[in-house]
């Protein structure tokens, strides 16, 4: 399809046959190493909330904004979102327990 182009069809064919399969340009060049997944922690909520908000989900997540971490609390159900600043992210700081909700 290109005009004046002297590469064919079959040139491209044998260098296939010749150089097998192309290698991805950025493989093995990632410096990031994939995540491995946290252990989630399920704590038993006290019997009087459980019956009264059943279907309730607290979502949890650190955010940064430039270098300050948040942590951002949502739940599904009672439509509740918040932001707290973290002076550092032990787990006893995280927790929901310590939360001022």
């Amino acid at each position: 399809m290109l005009k004046n182009c002297s590469i064919t069809v079959e040139d491209i064919v044998r260098a296939g046959k010749i150089y097998g399969k192309p290698v991805h340009l950025l493989k093995w060049k990632m410096t990031r190493k994939p995540q491995r997944s946290k252990e989630i922690v399920v704590n038993p909520l006290p019997l009087d909330i459980s019956n009264e908000h059943k279907y309730v989900k607290l979502l949890m997540d650190i955010l940064f904004i430039k270098k300050i971490s948040f942590l951002l609390v949502k739940s599904e159900g009672l439509e509740y979102l918040s932001i707290y600043r973290l002076r550092n992210r032990t787990k006893s700081l995280i927790s929901p327990r310590s939360l001022p909700i």
